[in-house]
């Protein structure tokens, strides 16, 4: 089974509004209020997770904080947002520089087959 949080830079009070918009469309996730780099609380959740973790960015510092607290997380630079690609450079933190949700979904998937 796989579990999916989002971790994302928003207020307590911003917090509400973020997760109806996901539930518009259709996404049913926790949300965790964060505040700063996101190495900290990728860390905690990795080690409550105790199965394969995978973090989905688009900023590049970000990465570089879960590399240095939590490495054995995957990271996925994955920039969804078209008007951003160009201004967010690439991540050398990262396993996959995704430029699709299907590429993301590829590495997943791959990293997550049972052995035979």
């Amino acid at each position: 089974s796989m579990n999916i949080v989002v971790l994302s830079n928003v207020t307590e009070l911003q917090a509400p509004a973020r997760v109806r918009n996901f539930e518009k469309l259709g996404l049913s996730f926790p949300l965790l209020a964060n505040n700063g780099w996101k190495g900290p609380a990728v860390k905690a959740l990795a080690a409550r997770a105790k199965q394969p973790t995978f973090f989905i960015d688009d900023v590049p510092q970000h990465h570089a904080s879960v590399a240095e607290l939590a490495p054995d997380v995957f990271r996925i630079h994955l920039i969804g947002d078209e008007r951003l690609k160009p201004l967010l450079p690439p991540s050398e933190h990262v396993h996959l520089r995704a430029e699709t949700w299907r590429d993301a979904d590829a590495f997943i998937r791959a990293r997550l087959v049972e052995p035979t």
